[in-house]
């Protein structure tokens, strides 16, 4: 699991994606106390867009279906990126993230057949 950045890199290079949004990929899974990986980068050594991307990936990391769990409602998502706020996520880019979750809601799904029954096609 913790090789998936550089897995997704090595993707993206048979694309060749720039090589910009290649370090956001690698780097997204990095917090901001250095306990992340692969590198261990912490703070502003880590690359700006990756900040963002780990938050938006954590919200639907925790939004979205799993096999294993099921999805955490957006209330709880959004107490569980403040808990993160200053250690495994940027604390400005958190603010902002936060106020942003406050003014938008998007619809969770609990399970594939709601979102399949949400597609016209196929509903």
């Amino acid at each position: 699991m913790k090789k998936h950045p550089q897995f997704g890199v090595e993707i993206l290079r048979n694309y060749h994606v720039n090589k910009h949004v290649m370090n956001i990929v690698l780097h997204h899974h990095e917090r901001w106390d250095g306990k992340g990986y692969p590198y261990g980068l912490k703070g502003e050594e880590i690359p700006e867009f990756a900040r963002i991307l780990a938050l938006a990936d954590s919200l639907e990391a925790m939004t979205g279906i799993r096999p294993y769990r099921s999805p955490l409602s957006w209330e709880e998502a959004y107490d569980e990126i403040k808990k993160g706020k200053g250690t495994q996520f940027d604390p400005s880019l958190t603010t902002l993230f936060l106020k942003w979750m406050e003014e938008h809601t998007i619809p969770i799904h609990r399970d594939s057949q709601s979102i399949l029954q949400n597609i016209p096609l196929i509903s």
